[in-house]
């Protein structure tokens, strides 16, 4: 191998080092590893299902001449559900990372709208959106929880204002999807998806409070530095 060959292998792993290291993905690159290879999982078992009902066997699907199909799509599914309502929330909670928290629940809808060729604001991406904001939200603040081993962070360390201005982002983007979706969609289908509104209550608790302290400490570091009067 030649030196100039180490050299840019060496580089694409530090590469790939540095992204795992990033805050957005988490704060923990060892646990940021298992989510990422949990997600390559759920997409290599969706896709194989997806293989079973358009490859055939003699004229007929694959899936029909296999039982295992069956409990395959059984075990996607509720993967699948967890992954959407449950999981972006738990590893939030456990390794922060709010960009990976955020996209954790659309991965598993967006590859289901590929493989169908379906591009709408249905209820399914919709509930991926709203818990998403809620995972990134959450990641925010246990991302300093963790740093500074008390509930109360931004009594004890400065706002990193990065993760703050993405988690703001995706919130309002995700928020004016909801509300877009809400005008929008039949009444039954909105029923469905009234019991996801009170976890709007989450990012929007959490988004105000840091805006609130960031405000309050700029506006602070404003009267400190005024020059004092002759």
């Amino acid at each position: 191998m030649s030196t100039e060959h180490r050299s840019t292998v060496g580089r694409g792993i530090g590469f790939v080092t540095d992204l795992l290291e990033h805050p957005l993905l988490g704060t923990d690159s060892r646990r940021t590893r298992y989510a990422i290879a949990f997600l390559v999982g759920l997409v290599a078992l969706v896709l194989a299902s997806h293989a079973g009902t358009v490859l055939t066997v003699g004229g007929a699907p694959l899936e029909t001449t296999s039982q295992g199909f069956d409990l395959l799509s059984a075990v996607i599914i509720v993967i699948v559900v967890a992954t959407i309502t449950v999981v972006p929330i738990a590893y939030a909670g456990w390794n922060g990372g709010p960009g990976l928290a955020f996209a954790i629940p659309l991965v598993p809808v967006a590859l289901g709208e590929f493989i169908s060729r379906r591009y709408v604001l249905g209820l399914d991406m919709m509930i991926a959106l709203t818990v998403g904001a809620v995972g990134a939200a959450v990641a925010l603040y246990a991302t300093d929880v963790r740093a500074t081993g008390c509930f109360r962070v931004w009594n004890a360390r400065s706002i990193d204002e990065n993760l703050l201005v993405f988690v703001t982002s995706v919130s309002l983007v995700a928020s004016l999807s909801a509300i877009s979706f809400v005008r929008s969609v039949p009444e039954h289908v909105f029923e469905l998806y009234t019991s996801f509104l009170v976890l709007w209550l989450v990012p929007a608790v959490i988004v105000c409070t840091y805006w609130g302290v960031w405000i309050r400490a700029a506006v602070g570091t404003g009267r400190d530095h005024r020059p004092l009067e002759s």
